[in-house]
């Protein structure tokens, strides 16, 4: 059972996120998580490396555009 104030505190700070995924198509998504053991610490550093790189991209493509003009 949750205590009052740790209910208090996730619906205050923290959201619930559910993947679906299909046994078939997924498989292979599937079969990767199984050897993981922290999952939402895995997803959570693939979205945060995606995340730098997409900035990296973005800085030297403005830096592309600032040198054509």
């Amino acid at each position: 059972m949750k205590y009052k104030a740790q209910a208090k505190y996730d619906q205050a700070n923290t959201k619930k996120v559910l993947f679906k995924f299909n046994l078939n198509t997924d498989k292979d998504i599937l079969e990767r998580l199984e050897k993981v053991g922290n999952k939402q610490g895995y997803v959570k550093r693939l979205i945060r490396e995606d995340i730098e790189r997409e900035m990296e991209e973005d800085a030297t493509r403005n830096a592309t555009e600032e040198g054509e003009e």
